[in-house]
C-alpha cells in the first residue's frame, strides 16, 4: 500500500507542476505589453499681461458731492493692459483698498461714482457707482498682442449724504490673469 501512495504522490506533484507551467504560459500569451513610438510633450506658453499706468493717482480726498457732468470734467486716470505673451489670456481688473491714515474714515463704495472708457480689443463706456461694479472695472480676454486702453474718473456721488464729507477713498489697480483655455 505504501508503494501505491508513493507513486500517486509523484504523479500528483508532476500534475501540479505541469498545471503551473501551463498557467504561466497562458498568462504570458494573454498578456501583452506594447510601448508607443510617439513622444508626448507638454509645453507651457508664456503668459504676460503688462499694465502701463499714467502718472495720475487713484484717490478722492477733500471732495464734495458732484454731478455726473462735473465728475466727467475731472482728470482721468489712464492705463493700458496689453497681452505681450505668446498665449491668449483672461483677466480681471479691479480696485483694491490702500491703507489710509488711522485718523481718517474710508469713503463707502456707494458714494463713489466712476466713469470708465475702454478702447482697443473692445470699446465700452459707462458711468456707475463703484458699489454696483463690485469694484471690478473690467474683465474679459486678450489674444496675443492685443491691448485695451482705459480712462478712469472717480468722484463723490452727488447724492452722497452729509456724513460722507471728510471721508477718504484710496485704492490701487489689481489685475488677475490666467491662460485662456480653449
Amino acid at each position: 500500500m505504501k508503494e501505491i501512495i508513493e507513486k500517486n504522490k509523484k504523479i500528483i506533484v508532476m500534475i501540479v507542476i505541469a498545471l503551473i507551467i501551463v498557467m504561466a504560459g497562458t498568462y504570458a500569451i494573454l498578456r501583452i505589453s506594447v510601448d508607443g513610438n510617439k513622444k508626448n510633450i507638454i509645453t507651457a506658453g508664456d503668459l504676460s499681461l503688462e499694465l502701463k499706468e499714467g502718472d495720475n493717482k487713484l484717490s478722492i480726498s477733500d471732495a464734495y458731492p458732484m454731478t455726473d457732468e462735473e465728475g466727467e470734467a475731472t482728470t482721468a486716470y489712464s492705463f493700458t493692459l496689453e497681452n505681450d505673451g505668446d498665449i491668449p489670456s483672461v483677466y480681471t481688473i479691479s480696485l483694491k483698498d490702500l491703507e489710509i491714515d488711522s485718523s481718517k474714515t474710508r469713503m463707502k463704495d456707494e458714494y463713489v461714482k466712476c466713469k470708465i472708457q475702454i478702447t482697443g480689443n473692445k470699446t465700452e463706456e459707462k458711468i456707475v457707482k463703484l458699489s454696483e461694479l463690485g469694484r471690478v472695472l473690467d474683465s474679459g480676454s486678450l489674444e496675443v498682442n492685443e491691448s485695451n486702453h482705459y480712462q478712469l474718473q472717480l468722484w463723490m456721488d452727488y447724492d452722497a449724504p452729509n456724513d460722507a464729507q471728510g471721508t477718504v477713498f484710496k485704492a490701487k489697480l489689481s489685475i488677475e490673469g490666467e491662460q485662456a483655455i480653449k
